[in-house]
């Protein structure tokens, strides 16, 4: 049994006041008084994360790395602390905190014994929580034409089978203006591609890599958009049309979507699909998640 001082339950009181300000989606209240409780608390750990939490829904990152490194004063084994501050910097362009709050969080992570997923977890919670809804670039549906041409690159390497598929998955588009440029990565020559005018192919003299690959693919399209389409890929019949209506819809100048990622084993030729599941469902696009990993399909 423990004795509960006065101070311990007006503690109490101001943590749930706060709480229920941020379930009425009153966040600046919230703030107000975490700030209050932050600073007439300094001792409490949990104090400064939840002024950094509310000060991360409100977007306001210098706060947040304020309350962030005051956290990691007192404890310095939260990893998540050190993530939502590491966003916070990436934000302000402050290349110094960030860099100090990477060699902290480093060593902590082979001690805790953290697992790489629930770090790279972190990552991406950070990164939403600073990233806006409205972070992209805008285009009038009016500059669109009724019927554009879609230029798809297909990068490929050794594998002529796989490569068939996925051009057949692109003959049967519903959106029948697309042009298909395969770029053989490897120095040997790709023969019997489908007839179809609407397929180029380039061979790479040396040997390059997928990257280079489709680079390479870019700087021949003709297409006014583009998109990449790998060898061992297949798109569903209406996925350019689909494409392109969204893009419409939304007035944006690109999109990227889910995907079957399916498991299956290839014996003579023939395809054995034995599993499959959905890919990145619901995910948005976050330019602060892109800088530190390539974590969209770009198919």
């Amino acid at each position: 049994m423990f004795k509960i001082s006065d101070d311990d339950i007006k503690k109490h009181l101001d943590i749930r006041k706060s709480i229920e300000y941020i379930n009425s989606g009153n966040l600046r209240k919230a703030f107000k008084l975490a700030k209050t409780f932050a600073r007439n608390n300094p001792e409490l750990t949990s104090a400064h994360i939840l002024e950094s939490g509310i000060a991360e829904a409100l977007k306001l990152p210098d706060l947040v790395l304020k309350a962030c490194k005051k956290a990691i004063s007192l404890d310095n084994y939260r990893n998540d602390i050190y993530m939502i501050g590491i966003f916070a910097c990436l934000h302000l362009n402050d290349e110094t905190s960030a860099s100090d709050l990477f060699a902290g969080i480093t060593p902590r992570v082979l001690e805790t014994g953290t697992d790489l997923q629930q770090l790279w977890m972190m990552y991406q919670y950070a990164a939403q929580a600073f990233e806006p809804l409205t972070d992209q670039v805008k285009i009038k549906s009016a500059d669109i034409s009724d019927n554009p041409l879609v230029s798809v690159i297909i990068p490929t390497a050794n594998r002529h089978l796989l490569l068939i598929d996925a051009l057949t998955s692109l003959i049967n588009q519903t959106h029948h203006n697309w042009e298909a440029i395969v770029v053989n990565a490897r120095a040997e020559s790709v023969e019997n591609l489908p007839t179809d005018k609407r397929i180029k192919l380039i061979n790479s003299r040396t040997n390059i890599n997928a990257a280079q690959a489709r680079n390479l693919g870019i700087s021949e399209i003709k297409g006014e958009f583009f998109c990449f389409l790998d060898d061992d890929d297949l798109f569903k019949p209406n996925h350019l049309s689909m494409a392109l209506s969204t893009i419409r819809d939304k007035n944006s100048v690109g999109i990227f979507s889910d995907s079957d990622l399916v498991f299956e084993k290839i014996v003579d030729g023939i395809r054995s699909p034995y599993d499959r599941h959905l890919t990145q469902p619901g995910r948005r696009y976050s330019s602060l998640l892109m800088q530190m990993r390539n974590y969209i399909k770009f198919n």
